[in-house]
């Protein structure tokens, strides 16, 4: 498909089975720039290497990647975190927690920001209501922000309740 721009397939009970059948299909696609499968809670880590695949692609023109409500862990984190290091296109990355649970802690958010540290084309991150983060994942972005290739400008943090020490 040479047309399709943005593809939303929230909260439709998508495991890893149809996320790696997705992956090979958009493994493919230069046109889409959106997706997102946010609140497909049966994603593992299985399903993550899969949206690794999609990102680490040189097909890959995806700009903006929802993965709001699946409870990522810290292997999904580091593997997400691998893929974005190599990945070139994304500009938005949301992963939003609302209502069930942990979709990052502090491990996978340590992960991610390593991976990020690498990547020069993120510019916008929103992790609100992941409430496993506390001051020490904070730290590992901390070292993000002091990264050369940084490019975050917009980085949401709401509900996450971090803190006098995660300020």
């Amino acid at each position: 498909n040479t047309k399709l721009r943005k593809l939303i397939l929230a909260n439709n009970n998508i495991g890893d089975a149809g996320l790696e059948a997705l992956a090979d299909s958009l493994a493919h696609n230069r046109a889409l720039r959106v997706l997102s499968i946010a609140g497909n809670t049966a994603i593992t880590e299985t399903g993550m290497r899969a949206i690794s695949r999609i990102l680490q692609t040189r097909n890959s023109s995806l700009k903006d990647l929802q993965l709001d409500r699946i409870h990522i862990n810290d292997e999904g984190g580091k593997i997400l975190a691998n893929a974005l290091s190599i990945n070139k296109t994304l500009v938005k990355l949301s992963l939003t927690c609302y209502g069930n649970g942990v979709s990052i802690s502090d491990d996978g958010l340590r992960a991610l920001s390593l991976g990020l540290s690498h990547n020069t084309t993120l510019q916008s991150l929103d992790l609100s209501s992941n409430t496993a983060i506390t001051a020490a994942g904070l730290r590992a972005l901390k070292q993000y922000f002091r990264s050369p290739l940084c490019t975050l400008k917009n980085l949401t943090l709401n509900d996450i309740n971090i803190g006098d020490d995660g300020v």
